[in-house]
């Protein structure tokens, strides 16, 4: 294999990660018509927090978009906000409120309308189901090291097994072993992203701050 830059690299097997279309044939015409629209860059999902169906609130999709946090832990929190409305432990947003926010996204100007800020899209779905991780003054009070780790440590699947349903109790330990990343980030100020080096600080992890 030769790369743009002339470089030679013997290889195996090559894997082309291009992206997807979307194609939701498995489901019935109208239904999956109804679960998509047309994008700036081609079929979008069409759903209500980019989980729930409009019409068939049991009908949800989990992982359909961008982040630049870890898109597998969103989808875990999707699969959590979903069941918790299943089950009956929150209820069913209003109509209107579906109808709102959808709106907004398809008539978004964005060019890629299914990218998501990751801890804001996380903390919005844990807020709906009544996971949220414990109020900052309480975990500041009770355990100040739980509130510096969560402050700057990556945002991680165990913030949201604190409080509410399916509490883990080993998160707070597992909380508190994550490195934090706020001396790297506070590097941006010394090593801009031009320059060389700069590129490994920014791959920080996401942290609250």
């Amino acid at each position: 294999m030769i790369l743009s830059s002339g470089e030679e690299i013997l290889a195996d097997e090559l894997i082309l990660c291009t992206g997807y279309s979307l194609d939701l044939s498995c489901l019935a015409e109208e239904i999956a018509q109804e679960f998509m629209f047309e994008g700036t860059q081609g079929r979008q999902l069409d759903a209500y927090k980019l989980v729930m169906h409009r019409k068939h609130p049991t009908l949800c999709a989990l992982g359909f978009l961008l982040s630049y946090g870890n898109e597998s832990c969103v989808a875990e929190m999707q699969a959590r906000w979903a069941l918790a409305h299943w089950v009956g432990r929150v209820a069913l947003p209003p109509v209107s409120d579906v109808e709102t926010e959808m709106l907004r996204r398809r008539k978004s100007q964005r060019k890629y309308p299914q990218y998501v800020m990751y801890i804001t899209y996380m903390d919005s779905l844990a807020r709906d189901c009544g996971i949220s991780p414990p109020t900052l003054w309480t975990t500041l009070l009770r355990n100040p090291s739980l509130f510096w780790k969560l402050q700057t440590a990556p945002a991680v699947p165990a913030h949201y097994r604190l409080a509410g349903s399916h509490t883990w109790p080993e998160a707070a330990d597992f909380i508190a072993s994550q490195p934090s990343t706020l001396l790297r980030w506070l590097g941006t100020l010394w090593a801009p992203p031009h320059q060389q080096g700069a590129s490994e600080i920014l791959q920080a992890p996401h942290s609250r701050l």
